[in-house]
């Protein structure tokens, strides 16, 4: 299978968390904002973070990344050897002269060394465990209700959504190893060394598959922390919409992230604290802290 080749102009995106343009216009989720620098002890600049096509194999060549670009830095191709290779600039490039058992043989090796999660376990992720629809479900227990049992009821609803939502990622990550967790589980298996590097894996499958619209970042991944912040989340949106911005604001969907980090770590048999460190309200972001106990 061919992909796009996306290539980013960093010297032109300076500011991504800032602009977030492509993140919002993308109608794939190809786009992701990760720091290029993590500091201990404190949360990455803004300026320190860049733009990646975390998910280019979802990527259409639509083109709104490129068009709505505000300083052009984002040029999308076909690779190399494709009979449709276009560049979505109004540039054609030359056609391959590569044949066909050449084609073929790079086509072997980049299926056996890729490094990119399965579309089809995200897929089956998103249309499996819909945060939208378990959280309308969450939004009409509490009118059924009270809102004095609103930490209650989100606990119980999005804590069984978490459990069962991370089960079955472990259950279905096996039939989809990509050549990066073959090496996390190896390093795993030879160090026993679990944490960071598998709930991480896991945490990115969770927000790629559920929540591909939603911005975050990992701000700190050592073997005594994993730090992470939600700057734009559907789920607080949704509940805005739901039940107002007053409800919305007491964090309710904070026992989403607090329970599927708990069950991160539960996979591989670890009990962990998990703390907010911001909040969306007083911060714009929510910032979760997970530690081993």
């Amino acid at each position: 299978m061919t992909l796009p080749t996306i290539i980013i102009d960093s010297s032109k995106c300076t500011n991504p968390l800032e602009c977030k343009v492509c993140l919002r216009i993308c109608p794939e989720g190809v786009f992701a904002l990760h720091p290029v620098k993590l500091h201990k002890f404190r949360e990455a600049n803004p300026e320190e973070f860049e733009l990646y096509p975390w998910h280019r194999s979802y990527c259409t060549m639509c083109a709104q990344c490129v068009e709505n670009c505000p300083v052009s830095a984002i040029t999308v191709t076909m690779d190399e050897g494709d009979e449709k290779q276009t560049e979505l600039e109004g540039k054609k490039s030359p056609p391959s002269d590569r044949g066909s058992d050449a084609n073929e043989k790079a086509g072997d090796e980049a299926d056996k060394y890729n490094y990119n999660l399965s579309s089809e376990l995200l897929n089956d992720t998103s249309s499996k465990f819909e945060v939208g629809a378990v959280t309308r479900h969450f939004a009409e227990l509490v009118k059924e209700s009270s809102t004095d049992r609103l930490d209650e009821v989100a606990s119980e609803v999005y804590s069984g959504y978490a459990k069962d939502l991370i089960d079955d990622i472990v259950s279905e990550s096996g039939h989809h190893m990509d050549r990066t967790a073959e090496i996390i589980m190896q390093v795993a298996d030879k160090t026993g060394v679990r944490f960071p590097s598998i709930p991480q894996r896991i945490l990115e499958i969770v927000m790629l598959g559920t929540r591909p619209n939603d911005v975050w970042v990992l701000n700190e991944c050592t073997t005594t922390n994993i730090t992470y912040s939600v700057s734009e989340c559907g789920t607080y949106d949704l509940l805005a919409e739901l039940l107002g911005k007053e409800t919305a604001d007491k964090l309710p969907c904070r026992h989403l992230c607090i329970s599927i980090s708990r069950q991160l770590c539960s996979a591989i048999d670890m009990d962990v604290e998990v703390s907010v460190n911001s909040r969306m309200p007083d911060d714009d972001k929510c910032t979760f802290k997970v530690s081993p106990k």
